[in-house]
């Protein structure tokens, strides 16, 4: 899953050559503000981490492919918006670890709460560091 995902933060890398650094992170933080209220989000997010005991015999290597998979999507729904803002915004330490720390934090709230503002204002904060700060 994360590999055809990587196509998507190819093209994100090749926009971000193009246009003024400030713009590409603008536009991913923007993108990934508005992510966090969707409801595909929502569900994905209250699906990544989930376990699975596959059945035993004949059908557990297809039991196992199916969950691998669905969990990998669940996965990559959550987090997409926060790994491409780490890349457009070179990888400085400061942006990975305050979204590292929102992934951590988003994945132990409960799914009713899943605290929006704080989220928003993190990914905010990490792009207005990443605009201003040249790594």
């Amino acid at each position: 899953m994360w590999l055809a995902a990587g196509v998507v933060v190819l093209a994100a890398l090749a926009a971000a050559a193009v246009v003024p650094r400030v713009v590409a992170v603008g536009v991913v933080c923007a993108t990934a503000v508005a992510w966090q209220f969707t409801p595909i989000r929502r569900v994905a997010l209250a699906r990544c981490h989930r376990t699975f005991a596959p059945p035993l015999g004949a059908t557990a290597g297809v039991a196992c492919a199916r969950f691998g998979t669905s969990l990998g999507r669940d996965c990559l729904l959550t987090c997409w918006p926060s790994m491409v803002l780490m890349t457009v915004a070179g990888h400085q330490l400061v942006v990975v670890a305050a979204l590292a720390w929102l992934s951590w934090r988003d994945l132990r709230r409960p799914h009713d709460r899943p605290g929006i503002g704080v989220s928003v204002a993190v990914l905010v904060a990490a792009a207005v560091f990443a605009a201003l700060v040249q790594p």
